[in-house]
């Protein structure tokens, strides 16, 4: 028990590693936005819209 209650860090080590927690967090985020973003240049439609249906080109018969 000892063992886990001393690897929970305390507020000194999050205060003295916010910097990279911080970057983590934008890196993270940053690269989530990024692909959202060039799947929408790809498609044309956001990732919550349905796309229209298009004319049908081969109808069956």
């Amino acid at each position: 028990m000892q063992a886990i209650l001393r690897r929970i860090p305390s507020s000194d080590d999050i205060a003295r590693h916010r910097a990279k927690i911080a970057g983590f967090a934008a890196g993270a985020l940053g690269t989530i936005m990024l692909s959202l973003f060039v799947g929408v240049l790809y498609s044309g439609y956001g990732i919550f819209t349905d796309p229209e249906p298009g004319e049908v080109i081969y109808p069956n018969f």
